[in-house]
């Protein structure tokens, strides 16, 4: 199975709902199982977004920063991104966009992911 054929899972959401939200992994030990993905921060302190492989921390209020290596985080889900598909196209909306991309895939009970670069 390919690298980018697998999500990796840092702990799960069922230990977070108790409280256990101290971070038992470090941003740079995730990035070795994946360079895009979310997840959270230390503490339940804002949600994380990995991209390009970097970990930035998005706070309630909105401000956003890159994470050092070695901060923790408790759950997370990252995987190696490899883009299969490229959507070309101007002034598409975003319904236009969902059924132009589940028209071309089947993703019953699958994880995927998609980014969009746009203006």
């Amino acid at each position: 199975m390919a690298k980018e054929d697998v999500l990796y899972q840092h702990g799960t959401l069922a230990l977070l709902v108790p409280g256990l939200y101290d971070g038992t992994m470090s941003v740079a030990d995730l990035l070795t199982h994946g360079d895009t993905g979310i997840g959270t921060a230390d503490g339940l302190d804002g949600e994380m977004v990995i991209l390009e492989g970097k970990a930035y921390q998005i706070s309630g209020a909105g401000t956003v920063r890159e994470m050092a290596p070695d901060e923790l985080t408790p759950f997370a889900n990252v995987h190696f991104d490899d883009p299969t598909n490229d959507y070309d196209r101007e002034n598409m909306t975003s319904e236009a966009l969902e059924q132009e991309i589940f028209k071309a895939h089947t993703f019953a009970n699958q994880f995927f992911a998609f980014k969009i670069h746009g203006t």
